[in-house]
Parts: structure tokens; sequence; C-alpha cells
């Protein structure tokens, strides 16, 4: 199962669910803690700006976001949940 949060929720999302996978979308800057509970390779961090159109200072979500997400989806077993946010 995929449950999705805010960074807020985080650490309290992937104790309620019991996740063991994470992935964080977030813009160059914004501090993730990893929780504990999540092993480091078992947490994808990209790097990203919610825009559609290019703008100087910003990083578009391209093709190596996507794939560096699917790699990521196909090691999940899905035997533990996956927390995604952003």
């Amino acid at each position: 199962m995929i449950h999705v949060c805010s960074l807020s929720k985080v650490e309290e999302t992937v104790t309620r669910t019991g996740a063991d996978r994470l992935l964080s979308l977030l813009a160059a800057g914004t501090e993730v803690t990893r929780p504990a509970s999540i092993a480091r390779e078992n947490h994808l961090h990209l790097v990203m700006h919610d825009i559609a159109v290019a703008q100087e200072g910003m990083t578009m979500p391209g093709e190596e976001h996507v794939r560096s997400l699917l790699d990521f989806a196909r090691r999940w077993d899905r035997a533990r949940p996956l927390v995604v946010h952003c």
C-alpha cells in the first residue's frame, strides 16, 4: 500500500503504517530527516520543483527523476507500505 502525506507528517505516517520505504519529493534545500525505521537504501530523495516550464534557479522534473523513481518502485517487494511525501 502507498500512503501520501506532508513533510510534517512523515514520522507519524511511517510509524502508524509500519512503512519500510520512503519517497521524498522536495525542492533543493528542503531538509528531511529519514525516520530511524527506514533503512538508508529504502529512502529515495528526489530534488525538483513543482514546475512545468523551465525557470532559472529551479529544477524541472525530468527523465532521470522518473528513471530513479521506477527503479526504486521495482525494488519494493510490497510486503510493507511505502510513504510518499512532498
